[in-house]
């Protein structure tokens, strides 16, 4: 059997952030299911009422189109051949691994500000086509805009900078968990739930900007702020 590769932190914080951009034009999913429309992440760009959920799925997505616009080297286009133009410029200059390059996946499949939904590529098969790429190729492009966007989020949102924790979930997904026998370093704490290793691991959530990300057969995301591997198990079997 093929053993299961582990979610890294920063894979797990790159899903979470997959996941509000597939919903990017569904406020109201974003505030029912992404942990990043936390206030806890938002921060100062909640300038209301932290408890108004229309006000949080609002700051996610001018969190998200800020970060994409931070991917644009310069001012950004002013229109739709514009920014085929630059773009296309910087592909004949550096091929499909710039910045504009992933600004522009990144319109195509999730923000579509230059091109209205309605507006060829409609679908997403409809992209690969468009840019003269195959398939295959496209979804590592569009992978690696998603990682770039990623960066820029955590860069601009900096919750490891907040003095306060983030809300803890309303319950704890699945039966207590025993650890095994002599996996804890140090020992002493074999016996300890999973729950309350969970619970540990928000208590430290501050540490690292990070987010763990769970998701069921829906792929709902919930999650919370790791430490780094070290920091995280040491503040776990403390």
């Amino acid at each position: 059997m093929a053993k299961k590769k582990q979610l890294t932190p920063a894979a797990a914080f790159r899903a979470v952030v997959r996941a509000a951009l597939d919903h990017y034009h569904e406020p109201d999913w974003l505030v029912a299911n992404s942990p990043l429309a936390e206030a806890y992440f938002l921060g100062d760009r909640l300038a209301a009422d932290p408890t108004d959920d229309e006000a949080r799925g609002q700051a996610l997505r001018a969190l998200l189109r800020d970060a994409w616009a931070h991917l644009w080297p310069g001012a950004l286009p002013v229109d739709r051949a514009a920014l085929w133009a630059a773009a296309d410029e910087a592909r004949r200059r550096e091929g499909n691994s710039g910045a504009a390059y992933a600004f522009l996946l990144l319109e195509l499949r999730f923000f579509r500000a230059y091109y209205p939904p309605t507006l060829y590529p409609i679908q997403t098969t409809d992209i690969p086509v468009f840019l003269s790429v195959s398939t295959t190729r496209f979804f590592v492009h569009l992978d690696e805009a998603i990682d770039r966007l990623a960066d820029l989020v955590l860069h601009l949102a900096q919750p490891t900078l907040r003095p306060e924790r983030p809300r803890p979930p309303p319950a704890l997904v699945g039966p207590p968990l025993k650890v095994p026998e002599g996996s804890v370093p140090g020992g002493g704490a074999s016996d300890r739930p999973y729950s309350t290793m969970r619970l540990r691991l928000y208590s430290c959530a501050s540490a690292h900007a990070c987010w763990r990300a769970f998701s069921n057969s829906a792929a709902c995301m919930s999650g919370v702020m790791e430490a780094s591997t070290s920091a995280l198990i040491a503040s776990i079997f403390r």
